[in-house]
């Protein structure tokens, strides 16, 4: 959630954020533990994925929250208000990609006993002053470093209710007392000891009885136990959220005037960024991409719509700083000069760029889209170079960190677009 977005939701970015204007919320579905256990312990694992050298040492801490809220729901306008126990504090490390391990098992034994879990809220302790933290989320690529939560525990023994004591009561033993009767009449009534018919009641037919009944329940119940309804929990539905719909937008259609040219307005057709310290991670999919001491953001637009030879009277790219620290700075876009792909590029495979640049972008000192003169870089896609699209890089070789919105951002006035005018 981001103070400065406050009705942007970031239930499907790959990271979240920890600073002076970001909190995050995250929570584990405990339902499969029963009731009443008795948690022996519970380590919460979370990793980090990017920190600014400023944030390094600094005290975040975990509440436990009491207001209800969903992962594609919740915004900053929105959040849960309210927390509950006594807070789980910690340091930030040193290097991203480090996990902390963290004691949560008087929250979790809370909501195994009954409390209603809506999970943790991560903040700094000082949000005052607090650079920017990244952890990685359940939609991180790298599985290693997603949220884990360990849970020890131990069932309520339910055996008490077994104490099926009443069984005494089927001490009918009492009936051996109808065998005094047998005494009063010892003289002539030797031949009635032929009366062992009270013996013969308590045989065959109660044995009977017996062995009829268990075979039919014995077949029944298993069968139907084996019903299957664990398959139908095929949730891939996150995969609908590698929403590609961003590309037909770039119908790149050109609105041409009467003359035969016109201005052109494109979608980029292709954004992420890259990071040292994440050399082997793909951040195609994201919603922002990210420009600072250690990423590069790479950007590009399928211009091919405009036919060779086309002059280029002006070309402007919009794009739209959505978070990050610092103020105002200047971010170089110089042209890529070999192949990538949105979800293939990562550090350790970064297409090269060109030795200079024409255009560069003043970024603004906070949220906000600006734009930039690109002309002379369509004009020469147009007239047949290589295009690759740009390389966003700062000109400060230690910048603080910007968050550009790319294609996948769920505001669509927030997406990087091209205006291109031109004549044929």
């Amino acid at each position: 959630m981001n103070s400065t977005s406050p009705l942007q939701n970031f239930g499907t970015a790959t990271v979240m954020r920890v600073s002076n204007v970001d909190r995050s919320l995250l929570e584990f579905d405990l339902s499969s533990i029963p009731g009443g256990s008795n948690v022996a312990s519970a380590d919460l694992r979370l990793c980090f994925t990017s920190i600014l050298p400023l944030a390094i040492g600094r005290t975040h801490e975990l509440n436990r929250v009491t207001g209800a809220w969903t992962e594609s729901a919740v915004t900053w306008n929105n959040q849960p208000a309210g927390s509950a126990g006594a807070p789980v504090t910690y340091a930030v490390p040193l290097i991203a990609l480090d996990c902390v391990h963290l004691d949560v098992t008087s929250g979790v034994q809370a909501w195994v006993g009954g409390a209603v879990n809506e999970g943790w809220r991560i903040t700094d302790q000082n949000e005052a002053s607090a650079p920017q933290v990244e952890y990685a989320t359940r939609e991180e690529p790298a599985t290693g470093q997603r949220p884990l939560l360990t849970v020890t525990y131990v069932a309520a023994t339910a055996t008490p209710t077994a104490t099926a004591t009443p069984t005494p009561t089927a001490t009918l033993t009492p009936t051996a007392t109808a065998t005094p009767t047998a005494t009063p009449t010892p003289t002539a009534t030797a031949t009635p000891t032929a009366t062992a018919t009270a013996t013969a009641t308590a045989t065959a037919t109660a044995t009977a009885t017996t062995t009829p009944t268990p075979t039919p329940t014995a077949t029944r119940t298993p069968t139907p136990t084996a019903t299957p309804t664990p398959t139908p929990t095929p949730t891939p539905t996150p995969t609908p959220t590698a929403t590609p719909t961003p590309t037909p937008t770039a119908t790149a259609t050109p609105t041409p005037t009467a003359t035969g040219g016109g201005t052109v307005t494109f979608s980029a057709n292709a954004d992420t960024w890259a990071g040292s310290l994440q050399p082997a991670t793909n951040h195609g999919t994201e919603t922002t991409m990210l420009v600072g001491p250690q990423e590069y953001s790479y950007l590009q637009f399928d211009v091919s719509s405009i036919s060779g030879g086309a002059t280029v009277s002006s070309a402007s790219l919009r794009l739209c700083r959505t978070n990050g620290s610092g103020g105002a700075r200047t971010h170089e876009l110089r042209p890529i000069t070999s192949g990538w792909t949105e979800s293939g590029l990562d550090w350790s495979n970064a297409p090269t760029a060109a030795s200079s640049y024409d255009a560069s972008m003043s970024v603004p000192s906070s949220v906000g889209c600006v734009t930039a003169d690109v002309t002379t870089d369509v004009q020469a896609w147009i007239a047949g170079a290589g295009n690759w699209g740009w390389r966003i890089a700062d000109t400060n070789p230690s910048p603080p960190q910007v968050d550009w919105a790319t294609r996948e951002d769920p505001s669509s006035s927030q997406r990087p677009s091209l205006s291109v005018t031109y004549t044929p």
